[in-house]
């Protein structure tokens, strides 16, 4: 308000806001969310051409809310253009490009930002996720094991933790970090998760009373939860959820294709068919 024409802020707000409405970080539906991170963008974009930030948000934007590829490239590119020296562009194209399956590509520039910003602990992150994505589990967990004891009880750190070790064959150790999560600081992703973990120990009863809990709080987990309703049985309300996620442009569908917890849906015809229109590639 004390300087309108201020386009860093105006890029500020665009990032506040696409992070409000990505399920892992914020509760703000991500139609109510995005398209004012997309405005954000653009007006910062047109008081100051020339910084990176702005193109940045614009192309996180078009990667998880538009599913728009070839836009999300041409936004971060020129972000890197505009900011080679700017770690989150070095992230954000990291992860555009782990979705579009250039795998060697991601980790180049994770790896790129990590060396730009070597103690933040996103870029770190960013690294596990990559090494995650890519199946080099042995090396995301060490990652993450030395950031979880950096940052004992981080959210994130914990909770990609206890995914690698699931994804590893190790779901009682993922569940048991799982744990570890302060109440007050817990996703509400985190039942979607525990029932994941929980129908790979066995443990069907606990796993549906846990897919009962997450879909009445409305909880932003639904991939995990809808593979989790698979490999109940319960496919038909695991194609109701991704439908319903699909109708609100939920960004964590991008990811589907990348996470093997999400493997279920996509063994699936009929919960496949619908990712597929989401216009990633799956495989």
């Amino acid at each position: 308000e004390r300087d309108p024409s201020y386009a860093l802020a105006h890029a500020a707000l665009a990032e506040c806001w696409l992070l409000r409405g990505f399920p892992e970080y914020g509760g703000v539906p991500p139609l109510a969310a995005m398209p004012k991170a997309r405005a954000a963008a653009l007006q910062a974009q047109r008081l100051d051409p020339t910084l990176a930030e702005p193109h940045l948000w614009l192309g996180a934007v078009r990667l998880l809310f538009d599913w728009d590829l070839p836009g999300a490239e041409a936004a971060m590119r020129r972000a890197l253009d505009l900011g080679p020296r700017l770690a989150y562009a070095q992230t954000w194209y990291a992860v555009y490009l782990a979705v579009v399956r250039r795998f060697g590509d991601a980790l180049h520039y994770a790896r790129a930002a990590q060396a730009l910003e070597p103690l933040s602990l996103t870029m770190q992150l960013v690294t596990s996720r990559i090494l995650y994505w890519t199946g080099r589990l042995d090396e995301a967990l060490e990652l993450l094991e030395a950031m979880r004891l950096a940052e004992p009880g981080h959210p994130g750190v914990t909770i990609w933790l206890a995914r690698a070790l699931a994804l590893s064959g190790r779901p009682a150790e993922g569940l048991a970090v799982l744990k570890e999560i302060p109440e007050r600081a817990r996703a509400r992703y985190v039942l979607s998760l525990e029932a994941r973990l929980r129908v790979m120990l066995g443990e069907d009863a606990r796993a549906r009373a846990l897919c009962e809990a997450a879909e009445a709080e409305l909880a932003p987990g639904g991939p995990y939860l809808a593979a989790t309703l698979v490999m109940l049985g319960e496919t038909e309300r695991a194609v109701a959820l991704l439908e319903q996620l699909l109708s609100e442009r939920s960004g964590l569908l991008v990811f589907c294709g990348l996470d093997g917890l999400y493997a279920e849906l996509l063994q699936d015809p009929r919960t496949a068919s619908v990712l597929r229109r989401v216009g990633v590639p799956l495989e």
